[in-house]
């Protein structure tokens, strides 16, 4: 193979590669998102509205970041010193650039747009002819804000919703592929809490669907929150012609500082009269002590494993004041007792001088792939920034256990 050919091949590895380990949030503070972030709430009592979004000027803010690493990692794990291939090295590189508006022009409306371009990118639709470079810009949200009267809030545009209780399994969060498409939000303060629906066009962005396919990508769904003193209760639901109709509740309360969730999701599939499967999630997370330590413990069963045999179990933990000089250690491990499958990583992250870190990750994959966890795994799993790294520089073949050093640059403004 030419050097050309072989680089190319590289680039391309670095920018396609199947998630094997999963996404990572945006940041540090993002590990553990609160699960309703979707949803749009009343302004709280006592806050002068008008003084605080009537603001004239558009606000910009952004980020700039350049890095690169090297993955070392085995692509399975028999013989990994005598099979040819088995182990890996994969250099990359990252260039991202993100820019932020937001534009209040009166107390009941606001337009809020991320944009981002980076490097390396590959046309998806043309992954073999197309030259690596830049990717056009990248429109992550852009919605509008509207309040009438002061009672209903509306949300109308490509814009991101989380629903559901876990964080590292989710089957409570029906608008996973919201971003993907266009969705107008409603909420309606009821109580202590309110209503939220929410009508989208899941996956319309994109190439144009077949007129007669339009229809078949409309959805609707709706949350009912109340609080009962420090109980909180919900209801959703959630209809697209395919996959059909999904309905989930929930509980949720502190208990000796600790928040205790837990969720039950019905998936009846195409025909409402049948039920599918079902799956339960209880939750734990804690958060606090000298360290800043961030607990997640969660237990999922899901029926659609056969035998009732779907068990599954994740761990997530992040010290976020341990070790001196901000270094913050992490770990996340979400494992099957079903097929004995499941994923691990540890990491490490600091600062070595003013807006440079450093990286370093252990991912490991056992089992089974994609094991009986991964139905209802968290697309964007907790996990400090490095996380997302992963996906930049794997190894083809979808490793089975790694090592990931990554050195970024990293500018906000």
């Amino acid at each position: 193979m030419s050097r050309p050919v072989l680089f190319r091949a590289l680039l391309l590895a670095l920018s396609l590669s199947v998630p094997a380990f999963g996404q990572a949030a945006d940041g540090v503070d993002d590990m553990f998102d609160d699960p309703n972030a979707g949803i749009v709430e009343q302004p709280e009592e006592g806050i002068d509205v008008d003084a605080l979004t009537a603001e004239k000027k558009p606000r910009f803010s952004g980020s700039a970041t350049v890095g690169g690493g090297f993955v070392l990692g085995m692509t399975r794990w028999a013989n990994p010193f005598t099979d040819a291939g088995v182990i890996a090295l994969t250099p990359f590189y990252l260039v991202e650039g993100g820019l932020k508006l937001d534009v209040r022009p009166a107390s009941f409306l606001r337009i809020y747009g991320s944009f981002e371009v980076n490097s390396p990118y590959v046309d998806p639709a043309h992954p073999n002819d197309t030259v690596i470079g830049f990717s056009p810009a990248l429109v992550d949200e852009l919605f509008l804000d509207y309040t009438l009267a002061e009672l209903l809030f509306f949300r109308l545009g490509k814009q991101e919703i989380t629903w559901g209780q876990g964080r590292l399994f989710d089957p409570g969060n029906f608008l996973l592929q919201a971003i993907d498409g266009i969705s107008i939000k409603g909420f309606l303060p009821l109580g202590p809490n309110g209503l939220t629906l929410v009508g989208l066009g899941e996956g319309v962005l994109g190439d144009p669907p077949a007129y007669g396919e339009l229809s078949e990508l409309i959805a609707a769904a709706g949350l009912f929150e109340t609080s009962f003193s420090r109980l909180t209760f919900g209801l959703s639901a959630y209809y697209r012609i395919a996959p059909g109709l999904r309905t989930g509740a929930y509980l949720k309360t502190p208990i000796a500082g600790v928040d205790v969730a837990l969720e039950g999701v019905l998936e009846w599939g195409p025909d409402p009269t049948v039920m599918d499967s079902a799956a339960v999630l209880a939750s734990l997370f804690w958060e606090g002590g000298r360290h800043k330590w961030q607990l997640i413990l969660e237990y999922l069963f899901d029926t659609s494993v056969p035998d009732n045999l779907g068990h599954s179990m994740g761990l997530g933990v992040l010290a976020r004041n341990w070790l001196p000089g901000g270094w913050r250690p992490g770990l996340r491990w979400v494992h099957s007792f079903a097929d004995v499958s499941g994923q691990l990583l540890l990491g490490l992250e600091g600062p070595i001088a003013p807006y440079l870190r450093l990286a370093v990750a252990f991912p490991f994959r056992y089992g089974r792939s994609p094991g009986n966890y991964s139905r209802y795994l968290a697309s964007d799993l907790p996990g400090v920034e490095y996380l997302e790294r992963i996906e930049d520089g794997r190894i083809p073949g979808d490793p089975a256990a790694a090592l990931l050093v990554m050195l970024t640059l990293s500018i906000n403004f």
